[in-house]
């Protein structure tokens, strides 16, 4: 883990390592700096394509290969501030004179209508948010409800697949108890069909899915909600 990545020249070095000792590593950079996406990602991107470059252009492409994911963080606020949200805000007085009441008020409010809706979390994807972005016009932008159930509830991941109905998803909680996650289409026929299979196939100490209420089958009693999960996490008062 680099927290200085500069031009990726750790990343570069894991990776002659790993091509004398055959070993395998994972790499961690991060980077502040405006030349992450024209100096840091392309160098990273060499690396894995060829160890031997002339003139710009490799060799040949006999490079180690990589699975490379970049993520990009802000602060919380401008996260929010850059949604494109519109709020009903009612009548609240002279509190709105205190803009820490004013700046909480409207963060709960917005995280309330983006997250608490049950209808949002149908199917595992799909879902999308306005986000405007350099000043420019609000565009949707895809989120990863896949992706972020299991930072909520305290998800390692072992096991993860896809299937038409939807998401499977298999690990361990911090508390070391096993966890099974469905997120299901729930609009597709044999939706709950799909889910009792599942939860036969793979029995866990703690299993989510979405719109448990409206499953009948025998252990359904058993699935807590994955909408109870966004809807603790961010839409609390």
């Amino acid at each position: 883990m680099d927290f200085f990545a500069g031009s990726g020249t750790t990343l570069h070095a894991a990776q002659i390592m790993q091509h004398d000792d055959r070993q395998r590593r994972r790499v961690l950079l991060i980077e502040g700096g405006r030349h992450f996406e024209n100096i840091l990602v392309p160098r990273v991107k060499r690396c894995a394509a060829a160890w031997i470059w002339k003139n710009g252009s490799p060799a040949s492409l006999t490079g180690p290969g990589l699975f490379m994911r970049i993520q990009e963080l802000e602060q919380y606020n401008d996260t929010l501030v850059s949604l494109d949200v519109e709020l009903d805000e009612g009548d609240v007085g002279d509190l709105f004179q205190d803009p820490a009441f004013a700046l909480r008020y409207r963060l709960d409010k917005t995280l309330r209508t983006l997250y608490c809706n049950v209808n949002r979390f149908g199917s595992p994807f799909g879902y999308q948010l306005k986000r405007a972005e350099g000043g420019g016009e609000a565009t949707p932008r895809e989120v990863d409800l896949v992706e972020s159930l299991p930072y909520l509830i305290g998800m390692d991941i072992s096991r993860l697949y896809r299937e038409p109905l939807g998401v499977v998803m298999l690990g361990r909680n911090r508390r070391g108890q096993s966890v099974a996650v469905f997120f299901r289409d729930c609009a597709a026929e044999g939706s709950a069909k799909w889910l009792s299979e599942k939860l036969a196939k793979h029995p866990a100490d703690r299993v989510y899915t979405n719109d448990p209420a409206g499953l009948t089958f025998d252990g359904c009693d058993r699935l807590e909600a994955i909408e109870a999960v966004f809807a603790l996490q961010f839409g609390r008062p």
